[in-house]
């Protein structure tokens, strides 16, 4: 016996579709916003949500915002497909919201986020947009739990690709939505972010913004992340992953950190034993086995944040380095070479 297709809306019958389809249309501001919004209602059960209940029934009002969305729309099917979620807050929780695959929930912590019903909204949205992308998570676990993605750098970097992925569908749908009426900047803080520099969209209060174009590329978003300290965030938590214990502890997964321990050893010695400049003939002292005597080598530098010790103009040119570019500026003057990078730590010598 075939399922029904689930109703996408639940329809006031005193407007038919065109009625719905011309407000929507007409949508210049935020009360015909929510007259289209009456008439519209998503039915979470339909779509294999749950929803926590709150105080003055918060996550239900933002959820109904987000669904006013076709792109949110067409999302939560897909959800629903896979298995489904569960919207729930957690005043306990270390970070300000995720998306917990293993128990497909989103939890929103509420001492962490304003609670305001366009700002829970927008939380909802990212969120939502990162169970969109639940299969791209597995295949990093999975990446991880094989040694294909083996460093704390290169997990940092895939997981900011789904976050860059996550952030740029709000950013579509808010272009639609807050042209319509429907959302305002609360949604999507970061919008103007997806416009190129300087232009300039005025769609009401609320509704005003100025591009920055410093996400038109992942390259932009990812130095953003950079900078901010958020890929550090997803940095330290490589070594604690489940998929990660998995892999130290099989055969393969031993064997290449015995490798990679060797070959760590081996770079540092190396480092060690570089000369350090020679002495002039004419101006060296003796000491008193008759060798010139040499001033020493300077101690290589070692750093898991760059930004530490380079110049602030090296920044973009070191994270988009080519394999030639070895030699940056640092804070002091002083020009460092990059020698060895070791999950996530960098080597640099004075030069």
């Amino acid at each position: 016996m075939r399922r029904p297709a689930p109703a996408e809306l639940v329809r006031s019958p005193a407007l038919s579709a065109a009625d719905v389809l011309a407000l929507q249309r007409t949508a210049g501001n935020r009360a015909v916003g929510r007259a289209v919004a009456t008439v519209q209602r998503f039915d979470p059960a339909e779509y294999k949500m749950t929803v926590q209940d709150s105080q003055r029934n918060l996550l239900r009002r933002a959820l109904d915002v987000v669904m006013e969305s076709p792109i949110y729309l067409r999302l939560a099917a897909k959800i629903r497909d896979e298995g489904g979620c569960r919207v729930e807050l957690d005043p306990h929780m270390a970070t300000a919201a995720n998306w917990h695959l293993p128990t497909r929930t989103i939890r929103i912590n509420p001492t962490k986020v304003e609670q305001a019903k366009m700002v829970i909204a927008g939380v909802l949205a990212f969120e939502l947009a990162h169970a969109d992308k639940a299969a791209t998570f597995a295949a990093l676990q999975d990446d991880v739990r094989t040694g294909k993605v083996d460093t704390a750098a290169e997990y940092g970097k895939r997981a900011e690709t789904i976050e860059y992925a996550s952030a740029s569908l709000r950013a579509t749908a808010s272009a639609e939505m807050m042209k319509s009426g429907a959302w305002n900047q609360h949604v999507d803080p970061q919008f103007r972010h997806f416009l190129p520099e300087g232009q300039e969209l005025d769609y009401g209060p609320g509704r005003r913004f100025i591009g920055t174009g410093l996400w038109l590329t992942f390259e932009g978003f990812y130095r953003t992340q950079q900078d901010v300290g958020h890929t550090k965030i997803l940095m330290d938590k490589f070594p604690d992953l489940p998929a990660r214990h998995d892999y130290l502890g099989s055969e393969a997964g031993k064997r290449a950190e015995a490798l990679k321990r060797y070959r760590e050893r081996q770079q540092q010695r190396d480092a060690e034993r570089e000369p350090g400049p020679p002495a002039a003939a004419e101006t060296g002292t003796r000491g008193v086995e008759g060798r010139s005597a040499r001033t020493p080598a300077a101690k290589p530098v070692q750093t898991t944040d760059p930004s530490t010790l380079l110049d602030p103009g090296e920044l973009q040119r070191f994270w988009s380095r080519k394999p030639e570019d070895k030699q940056f500026r640092g804070q002091d003057g002083r020009q460092y070479r990059l020698f060895a990078a070791i999950e996530g730590t960098y080597y640099f010598k004075p030069v």
